[in-house]
């Protein structure tokens, strides 16, 4: 169901990362029935050669006792491909995050006017969605285009801090949920008998350099074929 329209993101869930570019070729685009939907090409080759794209790390990513992500850039950087330090921008994501209320409020106000949302709130699964909703009715309307404004700009400022970058190992989900870029997470080891994930970041449209890397991360490993002990 619609959260927020201009923050949704969708996309496959696959064993691999070729399977997730075969369901993406397959629903990606125009479908002729949102006309929000941009038609930018999705050009992604299998064969392409990864040693050629840039590939930036968070160091966040990698701090603690995270040696399956360790292990994972080693992987990355026996394909041949240099990978340099990263970091993400500094921003008040938090401070723009009521964007997300007005949208859902939005989205369900026809629910909210049949009570519906009332019986929700009162059954056994407990949220703050019904409260996000309410407090969404007294965003000023200022306030809420000021915010989108603010939301463009953050877009830029990450953009701008890739530089040329083609993608980042690592994720920070709360920001890029906001600003559109893509993110793809395989399965890179076990921690103390739970699967653990390895995130790829690529930019605004960029699904098919974070294929790339992370098919080519799955030829040499096979992580992405195994499961935890039962």
């Amino acid at each position: 169901m619609t959260l927020a329209w201009t923050q949704d993101t969708i996309g496959p869930m696959c064993r691999s990362a070729e399977d997730c570019a075969l369901v993406f070729d397959a629903i990606y685009g125009p479908d002729g029935k949102d006309n929000s939907v941009l038609d930018v090409p999705f050009n992604w080759d299998a064969s392409a050669d990864v040693t050629k794209l840039r590939v930036g790390y968070m160091r966040a990513a990698f701090e603690g006792d995270n040696r399956n992500n360790e292990e994972a850039l080693r992987v990355i950087r026996s394909l041949g491909v240099t990978v340099v330090p990263f970091e993400l921008p500094e921003v008040p994501i938090d401070a723009i995050d009521f964007i997300r209320y007005a949208e859902t409020a939005a989205a369900v106000d026809d629910l909210t006017r049949a009570g519906i949302l009332t019986q929700v709130e009162q059954g056994p699964e407990q949220s703050r969605r019904p409260d996000e909703i309410r407090s969404a009715y007294f965003i000023p309307a200022v306030e809420f285009i000021q915010a989108n404004r603010l939301r463009m700009r953050v877009m830029e400022q990450v953009d701008e801090a890739l530089g040329d970058l083609d993608l980042f190992i690592g994720s920070n989900q709360a920001l890029t949920n906001r600003t559109g870029h893509p993110v793809i997470s395989m399965p890179n080891g076990f921690f103390q008998g739970s699967p653990t994930a390895l995130h790829l970041t690529g930019k605004i449209f960029g699904d098919q350099e974070i294929l790339l890397l992370a098919h080519a991360f799955q030829a040499r490993t096979d992580f992405h074929r195994q499961h935890p002990r039962l």
